[in-house]
């Protein structure tokens, strides 16, 4: 019998991905009306854990987990007793499990085709972009591969050349605005652009501020 405590939690693993409470707290709401419904019984909470500080009243969330629940904890999760893990699922369905077990393997296979053809292609273009030859033809010659075929591929994983190239230089750039050597300028030309305004506006874009700004803000600057 499994006994002890048990926790199902959700945290951002990226960094360029800012945190939401309400998303946060929409999963965890979530997760135990989905866990209720396949059990086809109550679940008793031990806590409910929410990362974030908490709101002016808690007595509703309280109310509908029906334990306590802390916030400015650790992480967000449930914690439960680990006995009911054993629990049978009145929902259970086989051949539902299945196709599922399918679905999710095949988005998984395309999540890692996905992330290697598009590293693959970022590592052609960073040493191309400094001599303004970040382009779809330069890039698949690079990679021994026609443009045609390159295009193709990155097709097949729903990804578009030019979102290739943002992200390639949004990554390069904090690289480089980290360098107290480089101006604004340098870093400009060093992601290929013509205009150091241009880098300013795509910069503005990603981050919501000037690169400038950025840098000034966590004391990269230049000596």
């Amino acid at each position: 019998m499994l006994v002890g405590e048990a926790r199902l939690g959700w945290r951002v693993v990226s960094d360029a991905l800012p945190y939401c409470r309400s998303l946060a707290e929409s999963l965890i709401a979530s997760w135990y009306h989905f866990g209720r419904w396949m059990a086809g019984v109550e679940l008793p909470l031990k806590e409910v854990l929410f990362l974030h500080a908490p709101p002016p009243d808690v007595r509703a969330y309280r109310t509908f987990f029906e334990c306590p629940v802390h916030f400015g904890a650790a992480e967000n999760a449930l914690v439960f007793s680990g006995e009911l893990l054993a629990m049978p699922l009145v929902q259970a369905d086989e051949n539902l499990h299945l196709a599922m077990r399918e679905q999710a393997r095949a988005a998984m296979e395309k999540a890692f085709s996905q992330a290697d053809l598009a590293h693959r292609v970022q590592q052609a273009l960073i040493p191309l972009m400094p001599k303004c030859e970040a382009t779809l033809e330069h890039a698949a010659q690079a990679l021994g591969m026609s443009t045609r075929t390159l295009q193709r591929r990155l097709g097949a994983v729903s990804m578009g050349f030019q979102a290739v190239l943002d992200s390639a230089r949004k990554d390069m750039a904090v690289i480089y605005l980290r360098d107290p050597v480089l101006s604004v300028l340098d870093v400009s030309l060093l992601l290929g652009y013509a205009e150091q305004s241009s880098f300013a506006r795509a910069f503005r874009g990603w981050f919501g501020c000037s690169p400038s700004a950025w840098r000034r803000a966590r004391g990269f600057l230049v000596g």
